[in-house]
């Protein structure tokens, strides 16, 4: 596996494809906004994350069921080829995605309540670390760690493995938030994933 440039190298690499990434991002939310369906609006989904965010998230939380789910061209739009894990991020068939407050779902999973839950943790996610800091701990967490393994995507399957147990209870939109600060406050992009 090719080895993961020196930290700053990395944050320098994110720096620059960052642009046109936000760009990337922001053509592909507009492409499908006709399609954008309200969380609240899905049958059995809506109820489940109803239960556990607040309602002016999910006000704003929007789904689009497609076909196969965009992820970004990552090796397009500046990242260098032959990172660690790029290229299987890039061609992964994923179940679901989010951009800010729009989140994208294989339509085989469009009711599906844990991937509701999974995608609002990143709705969250993105409004407390802002766009580019959502980004830039995203980036690094999947060129450090692999998809699986990058501590945000650890957090959205911590809390619907929770879930799928019984074990999520109270404010999660709180708690994903303040694991976010928690982790900024201590300048430690791995704690994003710990409980």
């Amino acid at each position: 596996m090719p080895k993961v440039p020196p930290l700053p190298d990395l944050v320098r690499l994110i720096g620059l494809a960052l642009p046109p990434v936000l760009g990337w991002i922001d053509e592909t939310v507009a492409a499908h906004a006709d399609a954008a369906v309200p969380v609240l609006d899905v049958p059995g989904a809506g109820a489940a994350a109803r239960a556990r965010f607040p309602d002016d998230l999910l006000a704003a939380a929007r789904v689009v069921p497609v076909d196969r789910v965009p992820l970004p061209p990552l090796s397009r739009l500046g990242f260098p080829p032959g990172l660690p894990h790029l290229d299987a991020f890039e061609g992964m068939a994923a179940d679901g995605v989010t951009y800010g407050d729009t989140f994208f779902v294989r339509r085989a999973r469009a009711d599906d309540p844990a991937l509701f839950i999974h995608e609002l943790v990143h709705v969250v996610q993105w409004r407390t670390l802002g766009r580019e800091g959502f980004l830039v701990a995203y980036a690094l967490g999947l060129l450090e760690h692999g998809y699986r393994a990058s501590p945000l995507e650890a957090m959205a399957f911590e809390i619907g493995e929770r879930l799928a147990r019984g074990e999520l209870q109270g404010d999660v939109a709180g708690e994903v938030a303040g694991r976010c600060r928690a982790a900024l406050g201590r300048g430690d992009p791995a704690a994003f994933g710990g409980a």
